[in-house]
């Protein structure tokens, strides 16, 4: 299973495609804990394809619904959580 499908599954999303905030660091599913960005939630990536996505960082967060520019993250800081917010 990719991570992107673990996540999804552990995020357990409503039937509108919204979860819960999700750790991202302390995960009781090790491969779902970043330590420098997350790879799974990329532009290429099976999550960012199929449902926008609320990014909280140490620093503040970032909504694909608003957030378009490449590396939108940069400088916030550690990214702490990550919420499904809607289908695509």
């Amino acid at each position: 299973m990719t991570q992107g499908k673990l996540f999804e599954e552990h995020a357990n999303p409503d039937e509108g495609g919204f979860s819960e905030h999700i750790d991202v660091v302390n995960n009781s599913h090790q491969s779902l804990n970043v330590t420098n960005g997350s790879n799974y939630t990329r532009k290429t990536s099976y999550l960012y394809k199929k449902y926008y996505l609320i990014k909280t960082y140490q620093n503040g967060l970032i909504d694909t619904k608003r957030d378009v520019e490449p590396n939108s993250g940069v400088g916030l800081g550690k990214l702490l959580t990550i919420k499904l917010n809607g289908f695509k």
